[in-house]
């Protein structure tokens, strides 16, 4: 898993086990505009769970409308997947 996001992570927690947990769990690729929810076990990081959205269309030509409504469905996705698994608060 890598990403400037993964890697602030991993910088500001580094003794979490996080990076070997989602590579375990995550099936790749995550289809653009939807998101998964991961949940972390004790002691793995200082988070019950991650939620990964997939909103880079790497290099495919998309109108501003259509990145938007990738980001909108990716957001939709990540809010739905937490309150479905019982998550009622998102930091």
């Amino acid at each position: 898993m890598e990403g400037r996001l993964f890697r602030m992570f991993d910088k500001k927690h580094p003794d979490a086990d996080v990076v070997e947990e989602v590579d375990s769990q995550l099936d790749h690729p995550i289809p653009l505009g939807r998101s998964v929810l991961l949940e972390l076990e004790d002691g793995t990081s200082p988070y019950k769970a991650l939620v990964l959205l997939s909103v880079l269309d790497h290099g495919t030509s998309m109108t501003t409308s259509q990145r938007r409504a990738v980001v909108r469905g990716a957001l939709d996705h990540a809010l739905r997947l937490a309150s479905a698994n019982g998550f009622a608060d998102v930091r």
